[in-house]
């Protein structure tokens, strides 16, 4: 056996076979000239064939801007037009790398400590017991700060709020509240308890506002009552509290500020909470959600200033919230320009000797979970904290991956924290600061988002702020025609959403609950408990001009919703007949294509035989007891056996024949010969599928 050569500083060293390594660089150098950038591009030109550059390769997002194909220093560099630029590093304004590290280094520092970041989970189960077990095995687990998402049990009752696995904790005294929190440390593990706001913000804050301090004063009896590290504290979202109006904005401001703690712990303390999560969920771009922050900052530094309060007091009093989608490197950029739009205003205001306190927290997408194929969802969750560690966000909260299935389990958790203790503790991804700087696409991103923004965020502000534009419905307006023009993308599955409209597995089984829980028991409880009985209507209280919360899977995932009910109803799942024709090879990859597209309705697909004779399929596609054909081939060979097969099929009892491939220019003649419909790329493939359930007599 020949032994394995010994690798040594300056190469293969025991290897007089092999060149030694300054060679072999010095060869892939020769065999791989240096290329210019027209170079490239003729060549890019050859290989399209004709094609226009732009429509091939450069890609329009939903905020309007292009990504190129290729990206250079020139790229990086050319928003001033200047030869040369040296970028600001880490800590420096205007922070698109980083703002600076407190000093001294805290406990709970802005980066939390060794990990990079400070890792964060959400408790938001209704049950008492149940969210207090999460909160315990969270921070065993390696989470260092928490969040309970409350709603005040006699208001859930009275609006006939629905209890949600995946929800928030109900409760109403602080009795519950210390339930919930029996065993929890929050003075090493901060924990903040977010009201859910409904028609009286200010009131709802009040009464969480209340419970804080009883516990509080109730742990520390007997003590000195040190306000500002006791951990525990009240969160409100403000941009909520904006679609009510000025006059509840600052009612609420007033009452997260009424005692606001003195120390200046980074998690500690963090009472106003500016959140895109809402606009994010809502389908809203990147640009918007920027600008939403920037204008919501602003609007808390006004309202803050009336009470009395300075601006530094403010911005150590803020924590910024932004959700993380399953564009990567775009997520990467959102957060590195939000930090440089950011560094503007604190600018303009007079604090940038105090952005080492600011707070950027990061949630991943609730928009991008689906309920169908769930484990997909582990990959989009570690993509998105794997973005908004690169991207440098101070706390990251990451999502279970059921919490649209099983209402979050206690395997969700565990994979959710998992996710970031892995990040940090194995692959010490946080340790490095900035680092996607340098990358030409990054910095160029970067750039043009945080131009976007800013000049979204002026607008607003030229408009009254953000306050005057939420209650003219104009942001409404603007994340609604985004989400229109996403929709039709996520139809025509140009928007891909992997395992429900691409790549779906129909023999998947969902996880299971192991956090049992029977809504009707636990609404009786709480009826006997409170001594009155729920409103009628179990659902969602609607507020005027909130966003509403949509999912990137919904539009196939109800279409799979309708298959199911097929199945149940007429006791077998939605099937078509495929006829295959031609040799395997011509037709196996559109085969696979089709495949895909009905199993993202749950559709099953009975494929022919090609090798037998047009009667032999016709006879299996009776057998089969489908009302659909779709016939596959070739585009040359439709026009030889189109007429003839769609002319057969038809006879023998189908209702509709489909085509796989565009028509082109013989659609009119086919249309003739009686085919139905054209499955294609680019094809608005929800109508399709929704109008082949309709046929099986389900409302889709």
């Amino acid at each position: 056996m020949t032994p394995w050569p010994r690798i040594g500083m300056k190469g293969l060293v025991d290897s007089p076979e092999r060149a030694p390594m300054s060679n072999l660089f010095e060869d892939i150098e020769r065999a791989f000239p240096p290329v210019s950038i027209e170079e490239w591009k003729k060549g890019v030109a050859k290989a399209l064939k004709g094609e226009t550059f732009e429509k091939k390769l450069v890609v329009r997002t939903l905020e309007g801007l292009h990504i190129q194909p290729l990206y250079t220093r020139q790229d990086a560099l050319a928003s001033a037009g200047a030869k040369e630029k040296v970028p600001a590093g880490p800590g420096e304004w205007p922070y698109t790398r980083g703002f600076p590290q407190p000093e001294p280094f805290p406990e709970f520092s802005l980066r939390g400590g060794g990990s990079g970041w400070a890792l964060g989970a959400r408790v938001s189960h209704p049950c008492l017991d149940t969210s207090n077990t999460l909160a315990l095995e969270n921070v065993e687990g390696g989470v260092q700060t928490l969040e309970f998402p409350l709603v005040r049990a006699s208001e859930a009752l009275a609006e006939g709020l629905r209890p949600d696995g995946a929800g928030a904790l109900w409760l109403e005294s602080e009795q519950d509240l210390e339930i919930a929190l029996r065993g929890v440390h929050w003075e090493l593990a901060p924990v903040a308890l977010c009201p859910q706001l409904g028609k009286d913000p200010a009131s709802t804050l009040g009464w969480a506002l209340e419970l804080r301090n009883a516990l509080v004063a109730k742990q520390n009896a007997g003590a000195s009552l040190n306000e500002g590290t006791s951990g525990l504290f009240v969160q409100g979202d403000l941009v909520s509290v904006c679609f009510f109006g000025t006059a509840q904005f600052h009612s609420a401001v007033e009452v997260l500020g009424r005692r606001l703690p003195n120390s200046s712990s980074p998690l500690g303390a963090r009472p106003f909470l500016l959140s895109s999560e809402a606009l994010h969920g809502a389908g809203g771009t990147v640009v918007q959600e920027m600008a939403m922050l920037l204008s919501a900052f602003v609007a808390l530094l006004r309202a803050s200033e009336a009470m009395g309060m300075d601006r530094a007091q403010t911005l150590r009093s803020t924590e910024f919230r932004v959700a993380i989608a399953s564009d990567f490197f775009t997520e990467i950029a959102k957060l590195r320009a939000l930090r440089t739009c950011l560094g503007k205003v604190f600018e303009a205001v007079g604090l940038s000797s105090f952005a080492q306190n600011t707070l950027l927290s990061a949630s991943t997408s609730e928009l991008t979970v689906t309920r169908y194929e769930p484990y997909v969802n582990l990959l989009r969750s570690t993509e998105q904290t794997f973005a908004a560690v690169l991207g440098g966000a101070t706390k990251i909260l990451t999502l279970p991956f059921d919490i649209r299935v099983a209402g979050s389990t206690r395997f969700g958790h565990r994979l959710a924290r998992n996710i970031q203790v892995i990040l940090a503790e194995e692959a010490g991804a946080g340790l490095v600061a900035d680092a996607a700087g340098g990358s030409w696409y990054v910095e160029r991103r970067t750039e043009e988002l945080a131009e976007a923004a800013w000049t979204l965020f002026r607008e607003w502000e030229a408009k009254g702020g953000l306050l005057a534009v939420l209650q003219k419905g104009d942001v409404q307006a603007q994340v609604d025609a985004v989400w229109e023009s996403r929709k039709k993308a996520l139809h025509r599955r140009r928007e891909p959403v992997l395992g429900v409209s691409e790549f779906p597995l129909a023999a998947e089984t969902p996880p299971e609950s192991d956090l049992p829980f029977d809504v009707e028991d636990f609404l009786g409880n709480w009826e006997r408990k409170l001594g009155f009985a729920r409103a009628v209507s179990l659902k969602t209280p609607s507020l005027p001009g909130r966003f509403p919360k949509r999912f990137l899977g919904d539009p196939f995932e109800r279409l799979r919703d309708v298959s199911l009910q097929v199945r149940k109803s007429q006791g077998r799942t939605p099937h078509v007949f495929v006829a295959v024709y031609g040799a395997p090879a011509s037709w196996a990859a559109r085969l696979g294509w089709v495949k895909n597209l009905f199993a993202a309705a749950g559709v099953e697909t009975i494929v022919g035989d090609a090798s037998r004779t047009l009667t032999e399929n016709v006879d299996m596609f009776r057998k089969s007891g489908a009302t659909t054909v779709v016939l596959v081939s070739t585009d040359d060979l439709y026009e030889v056996c189109l007429p003839e097969f769609t002319a057969a099929f038809k006879a023998a009892g189908a209702h509709e024949v489909w085509v796989a491939g565009q028509p082109g220019v013989n659609e009119s003649a086919w249309r003739t010969a009686g085919v139905n419909a054209f499955a294609h790329v680019g094809c608005d493939a929800h109508a399709l599928l929704r109008s082949l359930l309709q046929s099986f007599g389900e409302n889709a």
